[in-house]
């Protein structure tokens, strides 16, 4: 197997030829695309059976996440030889330094080790695989449209599913559907004209209860809006987060007029969880429940790597844990291990440091900007490229509130795609 991280020309026969390589490459995406899509129509369901109580089946992507790994894996041994870049590069050296920096640790855990080891291989792994395809824009559009369906399908019978029997209950189950995987549909819908479509995947996404994906919902409104500065993601990315928080701010300013209002018992839930975040509400305001234990997640996880100072430049490794004791007033807490934190950003760094874990975000950054830089130009057309652009700022976004980063095969199929896309266009020009 060989490395080739020269980003080479596409030849200009390439879709001409029915080579067996190419015949793999479309198998193998269909399957990783079908997969990933089981993922999450599985995961709709398992969200409905937990809030009903009847069982705890959360360890379903344990299952699916090492298919996914292994087939990806097969592909690339396959293929004979791959193109690196700078982000794949980064992962693969800083899941070397986690491994070293893990096994090393006398506080770690052999069961979370396995499973920081096997969740950076498999970012690795999906990324690789899908920035070494060649994709055609009719192919992308078709596997994206039936995705779309089927998961706003999926997320459509399962929340009708959960406010009937919600309403037969009397309104006592907890209302808390992950719905950060609907950022697919939405900005598909979005960048195909399906105000239909996207107008339904945005309703399921507010009466969800999960405020972490209204952050997919604003960023990826707020990113389908023309701008005026074009191919400059910094400017863009600096006004979606000052637009996001004063439409933020100005929901919290109407709690008052809010609150005068009667709204039905099931709309009425969605409004009181998100008022919790209120910081104007200074007599009720508590901030570990408002961030549903999140911020004593960070404080505790905080602690524990900055126990020592070189853990700022090496992490603390592959294996490493805190033990979680918060008591959050007014909710259920009880004392248990973790091995990360719902903020996902802050994962790369306690495990691989400052240095290596924000080389890893600039690098996705930097895939992005140019990315963004390519595609502004046909923000308006119902380009596949860019309803993953947009997608991908979803997905992003959602794991400010979540550990989805690390796995969630979504994110690092379309990462790979757009990083696919970026260097053969790039290539393209160069050529011309």
């Amino acid at each position: 197997m060989t490395v080739n991280n020269n980003f080479q020309q596409i030849p200009d026969n390439y879709h001409s030829r029915p080579d067996s390589q190419r015949l793999i490459s479309l198998k193998i995406s269909n399957i990783l695309f079908a997969l990933a899509t089981i993922l999450v129509v599985v995961g709709t369901g398992v969200s409905l059976v937990r809030l009903l109580g009847l069982m705890w089946v959360g360890h379903y992507n344990k299952l699916i996440n090492p298919i996914i790994f292994l087939i990806a894996s097969v592909f690339l041994y396959r293929r004979g030889s791959f193109r690196i870049d700078a982000l794949s590069g980064t992962i693969f050296i800083s899941t070397l330094m986690g491994i070293a920096v893990g096994a090393l640790q006398h506080e770690s855990k052999l069961r979370y080790f396995i499973s920081h080891t096997f969740i950076s291989l498999f970012m690795l792994a999906v990324y690789l695989a899908f920035s070494n395809i060649i994709w055609e824009k009719k192919r992308l559009s078709t596997i994206m449209g039936r995705m779309s369906f089927i998961i706003s399908t999926s997320y459509f019978l399962v929340i009708s599913a959960f406010y009937i029997i919600n309403h037969w209950l009397g309104s006592s189950l907890y209302l808390g559907i992950g719905t950060g995987e609907l950022s697919l549909p939405l900005a598909y819908y979005l960048i195909q004209s399906n105000w239909l479509g996207a107008g339904i995947s945005a309703t399921l996404i507010l009466i969800s209860g999960k405020r972490g994906a209204y952050l997919c919902l604003l960023a990826i409104a707020l990113f389908f809006i023309p701008f005026p500065v074009k191919k400059n993601l910094f400017l863009r990315v600096l006004s979606t987060i000052l637009a996001a928080t004063l439409i933020i701010c100005l929901t919290f300013a109407m709690q008052p007029i809010v609150d005068t209002i009667n709204f039905p018992s099931t709309i009425q839930s969605v409004i009181d969880k998100w008022y919790l975040l209120n910081p104007l509400n200074t007599d009720e305001f508590n901030l570990g429940v408002a961030s549903s234990g999140r911020s004593a997640e960070i404080r505790l996880a905080f602690a524990r790597f900055n126990s020592s100072w070189i853990n700022y430049f090496i992490g603390l490794g592959h294996g490493w844990f805190y033990f979680n004791y918060a008591e959050i007033s007014g909710s259920e807490t009880r004392n248990f291990f973790a091995h990360y934190v719902h903020f996902s950003p802050l994962n790369f760094i306690f495990t691989y440091g400052f240095i290596f874990g924000s080389l890893i975000l600039g690098w996705i950054y930097r895939l992005l900007g140019e990315s963004y830089s390519l595609l502004a130009s046909t923000w308006k057309d119902k380009n596949p490229f860019n309803a993953i652009f947009i997608a991908t700022i979803g997905l992003l976004a959602w794991g400010f509130s979540g550990y989805t980063y690390a796995t969630d095969p979504i994110l690092w199929i379309f990462l790979g795609i757009l990083s696919s896309f970026t260097k053969n266009t790039q290539g393209q020009r160069h050529h011309s």
